[in-house]
């Protein structure tokens, strides 16, 4: 029971890019983790499967629920050589801004930046691009708001007022 708990401890975690004071990552699968860049404050639920090959950066204070999937990179399925795809792998950075929530579930497709504040509902695909404040949900995720008090939320943001500190354990 003791060695097991002492390799539990001990065992190596994923070695990214950058993970910001006080964020917390949870068990989960991370490909190419050497570029997957974490802010401050920042939560990543249990089982998250992530492919960080063409780059993922998530901002300040963001929360992402369990069994997350976000995927920087794409076959080329417009290949000319071979169907339906050919052996190269096409980056598509993913950037996810500062003090969202993206819930359980969330599925984050190739290419897409999620601006400030952006709540994503849980078991939403996202396809597109989501500007600063937006509240989406759905497949594939569309607006189905806006944050309110805007103003204010902007000025929190701005003073690195992060609601929760996270714990460990």
């Amino acid at each position: 029971m003791i060695i097991k708990k002492l390799k539990s401890f001990f065992k190596k975690s994923p070695n990214f890019k950058f993970v910001g004071t006080k964020s917390i990552i949870s068990k989960g699968k991370f490909f190419f983790p050497n570029r997957i860049s974490i802010g401050d404050y920042c939560y990543i639920g249990p089982e998250a499967y992530w492919y960080g090959y063409g780059n993922i950066s998530i901002g300040d204070g963001t929360i992402i629920g369990p069994q997350s999937t976000i995927w920087s990179a794409n076959h080329n399925y417009q290949s000319q050589t071979l169907v339906p795809y050919d052996e190269e792998i096409i980056e598509k950075p993913i950037t996810i801004g500062s003090a969202c929530w993206i819930g359980f579930g969330v599925k984050l497709c190739p290419g897409i930046n999620i601006g400030d504040g952006v709540v994503v509902a849980m078991g939403s695909v996202v396809t597109k691009s989501i500007p600063s404040y937006s509240i989406v949900g759905g497949n594939p995720a569309k607006i189905i708001g806006q944050r309110k008090n805007i103003h204010e939320f902007k000025q929190l943001l701005k003073e690195k007022k992060y609601y929760l500190e996270f714990k460990n354990g």
